[in-house]
């Protein structure tokens, strides 16, 4: 009889250790989904911090450059007036807008590159600065550059104007 009291001793000892190791178990797969979860969500929130924030905020405003440019270079060549033709224009990294210019009546030479450009500068600027059209360039703080070629394609000058000039 002892010997079926010690069956019966080491049976329910056995029981009580399987129920301490899926007790054990069940702990460990809840622990497990928890961390899961962590790291589901920790996943998911970088993520979203990649797609909205960890780009930086020039991303989108590039992309919309290059939009506009895309749309703008389907009008050009396009005379601005006798004298000034706009090639095209160029999104390029960093927040930088560039219209490239002709001036289709000069050559190197033939004008005072200097005044030229002081003159065209101080009218881009206010430009820039105050006209209805230029107002998405400033909200998004826009580098904007002006390229002049004389009528053979040679450089001739440029203005560039950042946004703490038109601010």
């Amino acid at each position: 009889m002892e010997e079926n009291n010690s069956q019966i001793d080491d049976t329910t000892q056995y029981i009580k250790y399987k129920r301490k190791l899926s007790k054990l178990q069940i702990v460990g797969i809840i622990a497990a989904v928890i961390v899961g979860l962590a790291i589901l969500c920790g996943l998911v929130f970088s993520v979203y911090k990649v797609v909205k924030q960890d780009f930086p905020p020039q991303y989108t405003v590039d992309r919309t450059l290059v939009e506009t440019a895309n749309a703008s270079n389907k009008f050009c060549p396009m005379m601005i007036d006798v004298d000034t033709r706009l090639d095209n224009v160029m999104a390029l990294p960093n927040k930088l807008f560039v219209y490239n210019y002709t001036l289709v009546n000069y050559e190197n030479g033939m004008i005072d590159t200097i005044v030229a450009k002081s003159h065209l500068e101080q009218n881009i600027v206010t430009n820039v600065a105050t006209h209805p059209d230029m107002q998405d360039f400033r909200e998004m703080e826009v580098t904007l550059k002006y390229l002049y070629k004389d009528k053979n394609g040679k450089y001739m000058f440029s203005i560039i104007v950042t946004p703490e000039q038109y601010k």
